[in-house]
């Protein structure tokens, strides 16, 4: 069965077991700060969906070097109100940050990127994958 190149194959148990560690020690695993991420593909371009909830538009940047797309982002934690005595903390505050390498066919220099109701849309076209040329040999 062919993957495509995007696609990663993990046993079902293993992001249940990173899930369980990054809730329970998230400095150990930076991994868990990389915001959830779909991919998807249709015939003329490639969309990618990341999760980012309560993070401001100017609070996220986009970049794109050697076709690697490097999505960054930060939450940044509101004043609290003086003597405010915690109960519960699950609220996740700070940077996270992704790449992901684009195929071949990505057009890097056709990009579009929109932030609603905290999910992050990346719109990249493809162009055609480049085909090998044969050149001829000139008589002399």
């Amino acid at each position: 069965m062919n993957q495509h190149p995007l696609a990663t194959a993990r046993h079902p148990l293993a992001g249940l077991m990173d899930s369980f560690f990054a809730d329970t020690l998230p400095e150990a695993f930076p991994g868990a700060t990389a915001p959830a991420t779909d991919i998807a593909e249709t015939a003329t371009t490639l969309v990618l969906s990341l999760e980012l909830p309560g993070i401001a538009e100017q609070d996220v940047t986009i970049e794109i070097h050697d076709r690697n797309l490097k999505i960054s982002a930060e939450r940044k934690l509101a004043d609290q109100p003086e003597g405010l005595r915690w109960h519960r903390r699950e609220q996740r505050f700070g940077k996270r940050a992704r790449t992901i390498v684009l195929p071949e066919t990505a057009n890097c220099a056709s990009v579009d990127a929109k932030l609603e109701h905290g999910v992050l849309t990346i719109t990249v076209q493809k162009h055609e994958k480049p085909q090998p040329v044969r050149v001829p040999i000139r008589a002399t």
